[in-house]
């Protein structure tokens, strides 16, 4: 009885992890290390921004000879004390494959809300890589959770002029095109291949980006059309 009481509690944990979720924002190179902007998501809406966006928290880590500190994170009043900064906090080391170790060991000044994170740990340490590929492969909506579509949108002009040449159509130009720059995204981000990816999923998703971004993809078209 006691066994199943412990694996209910952990799915349920699960569950509720699960509701939230991390994208990066920008980064910069400083001379005390690489601070990057990490973008809080909880049920698919954005609770930070890289901004300054009113209404809006933010959060901002420090990377430095193979450690991670938070520099910043500020969580809107609406989503505190619900266990999300360490949610947060698991996701980001596991995403770097790096320890998040307290700011104050390090010099740095430290809120009492931060503080309070720290209370029962010395770090957080990176969980097994394939248990979490494994994991969020099973999750719904798994790209809308981990594509930013303005990446999407920039990234459509990179393979423009290649995919014209090696496509036959506007629509399989239009799905090609979207396609590689999602593939793109998901592996510089998160070091995932196409065959790593839930087949179908992705062909919902880039269909649905495709049809978002029509116009823009429709120029690009029409401007190596021309040059004909």
């Amino acid at each position: 009885m006691m066994n199943i009481q412990r694996h209910i509690r952990r799915i349920l944990k699960e569950i509720d992890e699960d509701r939230v979720q991390i994208r990066l924002g920008r980064s910069a190179d400083r001379h005390f290390g690489k601070v990057q902007n990490i973008i809080i998501q909880v049920d698919d809406n954005d609770i930070t921004s890289q901004d300054d966006e009113p209404g809006l928290g933010k959060m901002n880590i420090v990377i430095k000879d193979n450690e991670i500190i938070v520099g910043d994170i500020f969580i809107p009043e609406k989503y505190r004390r619900q266990g999300i900064a360490t949610t947060v906090y698991q996701k980001i080391s596991d995403h770097f494959g790096l320890p998040i170790v307290s700011s104050k060991t390090k010099g740095f000044n430290q809120t009492m809300e931060g503080g309070y994170i720290w209370k029962d740990r010395e770090k957080f340490e990176p969980k097994n890589l394939q248990e979490s590929i494994r994991r969020v492969l099973r999750e719904t909506k798994f790209f809308r959770r981990r594509i930013n579509l303005d990446d999407v949108k920039k990234r459509l002009s990179l393979n423009a002029e290649q995919v014209y040449y090696e496509t036959e159509s506007y629509e399989e130009f239009k799905y090609e095109l979207t396609l590689r720059a999602v593939e793109a995204i998901m592996y510089n981000e998160y070091e995932l291949g196409w065959e790593d990816l839930p087949f179908q999923e992705e062909i919902d998703f880039v269909t649905d980006v495709s049809d978002m971004f029509n116009d823009k993809i429709k120029s690009l078209y029409k401007h190596y059309k021309e040059r004909q």
